[in-house]
């Protein structure tokens, strides 16, 4: 359907992205409110990078997939804009604050995915829309089927039996989607 046409396009549009929103997540789509930041809060937090990481994985266990990172689970276009307002930039280099984020992606998933991706296997995107009038961003990352399968490096704690202590450790987590959009 229309998730496989946009995974074989080369650039996603504005109209596309009010396409995929329109849709319900499912097991070839995934809208994440943010990569890094608490809209609540306002707090960075490791565990919402790692959401959208494990989402990959998944997506690349199973179908391919997308990612709208910048697209709140009711449908409401977010946008990344406080992520990009929190990325910290070295004056040395002539970044800006969306390369920044798009490095801070790929960056991400070289450190948790443990079998090597290679750049073939996603792409990273930001679409600008206009959302009532107000212009924001959306990430979009097109994934594909991986044809090893991907484990994810995951911080576990547990306690030892008689101990009274907790240890932390690494855990390789293999994850998948399954048809109603869930990641198990």
């Amino acid at each position: 359907g229309f998730i496989k046409q946009i995974l074989d396009v080369d650039k996603i549009t504005f109209k596309d992205i009010i396409e995929l929103v329109a849709m319900d997540e499912n097991q070839k789509l995934e809208f994440k409110e943010t990569f890094s930041v608490d809209n609540k809060t306002g707090d960075k937090l490791k565990c919402l990078k790692d959401a959208t990481i494990k989402e990959i994985a998944a997506f690349m266990n199973t179908l391919g997939g997308i990612v709208l990172i910048g697209v709140s689970d009711d449908k409401r276009i977010i946008g990344i804009e406080r992520d990009l307002k929190m990325q910290k930039l070295n004056p040395k280099r002539k970044d800006t604050s969306e390369d920044k984020f798009l490095r801070s992606i790929g960056d991400m998933i070289d450190a948790r995915l443990k079998t090597p991706i290679a750049i073939e296997d996603y792409e990273l995107s930001l679409v600008p829309v206009e959302d009532s009038g107000i212009k924001k961003t959306v990430c979009v990352i097109k994934v594909k089927k991986s044809k090893k399968p991907i484990f994810m490096d995951m911080d576990v704690s547990f306690e030892v039996c008689g101990e009274n202590r907790t240890k932390k450790t690494t855990k390789q987590i293999f994850y998948v989607r399954t048809s109603d959009s869930k990641t198990v």
